[in-house]
C-alpha cells in the first residue's frame, strides 16, 4: 500500500471524456481518484476502478464492499468476484452475510459470449488464435428428435483431446440449450455420460454445470468401468470404502436433470471437493433408504468442508432428505438450503424445525412442494428468508399427498 494514499501511483489511470465528471483529462491520484471513478455514470469506468481499488489494501476492499449495492449487475458481480478472490476471511464473511448469491462462483462471473451447439462449431472454435485465453465455455448441445448418448460424449472427447489449448478454462456448461422445450417439460434428449475425463483434464475448473438426461445406472457419470457396488461398501460413518478422488479447485457443481440414480449420487458424493461452495443436484429417486446412504459422505461435511449452498431438488423422498439434513453436520455450515420441486410434507417440515441450526440459514427454499398452509405458517416464523412459491394445493393434494408425483416431474 502506498505511504500516501492521496498521491498518484503507478496504478492510477487517466480519466477521459467518457467519464462525465467536472474535470479534464487529468490524473486522479491515490484512493481519492478511485473513489471518484467509482461514482462515474459509465459502467466501464466503475469496473476499471474496482480493479484499481485492490491496490489500496483494506481501504480499497471497503470501497469494493460498497459497490455490492451498485445499480449495475455487472459491477456487483465483479465486486463480489474480487472480494471472493482477493479479500480475507472477514470480507468473505461479510459477502456471505450480505448476499450469499453474490458469494457463489457461477457462469455469470464470466463473459458467456462463447457458445457452441455442434461438434463442428466446437472444433472451429478450438482453431481460433485466441483460444488459449478462453476462461468460460458454453456447450448448448443441439436438439435432436431422438436420444443420442454419443452426442454428449463426443463433446467430452473433443475437449479432453484438446485440453492443452484451454489452459485457462475455469467455467464449463454442457447439456440442454437454455431454450430447450424438452427441458421445460421435465425431460431431455441430451443423454449425459462419463465426466471423469473432464474433471481430470481440467484440474483448474471452478464451475461445472450439466443439464440433461442421465440414462440408467449402467451409464456411469464419474468412472469408466462398470459400476461397483459402492452402496454396500461403507465405513461406519456411511462413507464409501474406495480410493478417494479429489478435485481441488471446483467451487460450483450443478447437475440438473432427471432420474439421477443412487449409483450416480454415490459416485458424485465419493469425490472430495475441498473448495466446493455450491452444490445443486436434481434427484428424482424412489428408494428412500438408498438415497440417504448415497448422500451420507456429503451430509457428513467431510467431502465438502466449505459448502455454503446445498440444493437437493426434485426428489420424491424429500422428507427423508430433510430428516437426514436436520441431523447432519453440513447444516451447521450452510447459508442456503434448496429442497424445491419435491415431495416435502408436514412431516419433513417438522424435522427441519426441530433442528436449531436451521435458524442460521440465510435462505430456505421449499417452493413447489404442495405444502399445506399450516406447514408454511410455521416455516415463516423462521429468522431466515423463506422462498415458498407455487405450492399448488388442491383438495386431493391437501388431504392426501402420499401418492402424488413430485413437482419437478408432474
Amino acid at each position: 500500500m502506498p505511504d500516501n494514499q492521496n498521491q498518484p501511483s503507478e496504478f492510477d489511470v487517466v480519466l477521459g471524456e467518457r467519464v462525465p465528471l467536472p474535470i479534464g483529462n487529468v490524473v486522479l491520484g491515490g484512493i481519492e481518484g478511485v473513489k471518484r471513478r467509482l461514482k462515474s455514470t459509465v459502467v466501464d469506468a466503475r469496473l476499471a476502478a474496482l480493479g484499481e481499488a485492490l491496490n489500496y489494501g483494506e481501504a480499497g476492499l471497503k470501497l469494493i464492499l460498497e459497490m455490492l449495492k451498485d445499480e449495475s449487475k455487472q459491477v456487483r458481480l465483479t465486486a463480489a468476484r474480487l472480494l471472493r478472490e482477493k479479500g480475507g476471511q472477514k470480507e468473505k464473511q461479510i459477502l456471505i452475510d450480505c448476499d450469499p448469491w453474490l458469494f457463489f462462483t457461477t457462469l455469470e462471473g464470466w463473459n458467456q459470449d462463447t457458445a457452441v451447439r455442434t461438434k463442428k462449431q466446437l472444433e472451429n472454435l478450438l482453431q481460433e488464435p485466441q483460444i488459449t485465453k478462453l476462461e468460460a465455455l458454453v456447450c448448448e448441445i443441439e436438439k435432436n428428435s431422438s436420444y443420442h448418448q454419443r452426442k454428449f460424449q463426443d463433446f467430452v472427447n473433443i475437449l479432453v483431446a484438446t485440453r492443452d489449448k484451454l489452459p485457462h478454462l475455469k467455467a464449463l456448461f454442457m447439456g440442454d440449450p437454455s431454450d430447450s422445450e424438452q427441458w421445460e417439460r421435465g425431460y431431455s434428449r441430451i443423454c449425459l455420460s462419463n465426466i471423469s475425463p473432464i474433471l481430470k483434464a481440467f484440474p483448474n475448473l471452478h464451475v461445472l454445470h450439466l443439464c440433461g438426461f442421465f440414462g440408467h445406472s449402467s451409464n456411469p457419470i464419474l468412472k469408466n468401468n462398470q459400476k461397483q457396488e459402492i452402496l454396500q461398501i461403507r465405513n461406519p460413518d456411511g462413507s464409501p470404502v474406495v480410493s478417494k478422488k479429489t478435485h481441488k479447485e471446483l467451487k460450483t457443481l450443478i447437475i440438473e436433470g432427471a432420474d439421477l440414480t443412487d449409483e450416480h449420487i454415490a459416485e458424485i458424493c465419493q469425490i472430495e471437493y475441498p473448495s466446493l461452495e455450491y452444490l445443486e443436484l436434481w434427484l428424482g429417486r424412489r428408494d428412500t433408504e438408498k438415497i440417504v446412504k448415497s448422500l451420507a459422505p456429503l451430509l457428513s461435511g467431510k467431502s465438502c468442508p466449505n459448502l455454503v449452498y446445498l440444493g437437493l431438488i426434485g426428489s420424491e423422498n424429500t422428507n427423508a432428505i430433510a430428516r437426514s439434513i436436520s441431523r447432519s453436520e453440513i447444516i451447521k455450515r450452510l447459508k442456503v438450503l434448496d429442497l424445491g420441486k419435491g415431495k416435502l410434507t408436514f412431516a419433513g417440515v417438522t424435522d427441519l424445525l426441530k433442528c436449531p441450526t436451521i435458524q442460521n440459514l440465510h435462505t430456505l427454499n421449499v417452493s413447489e412442494n404442495c405444502l399445506p398452509p399450516i406447514a408454511l405458517d410455521q416455516l415463516f416464523n423462521l429468522n431466515c428468508q423463506l422462498i415458498a412459491d407455487s405450492q399448488f394445493h388442491d383438495s386431493y393434494r391437501f388431504y392426501d399427498d402420499s401418492d402424488r408425483y413430485y413437482t419437478a416431474w408432474e
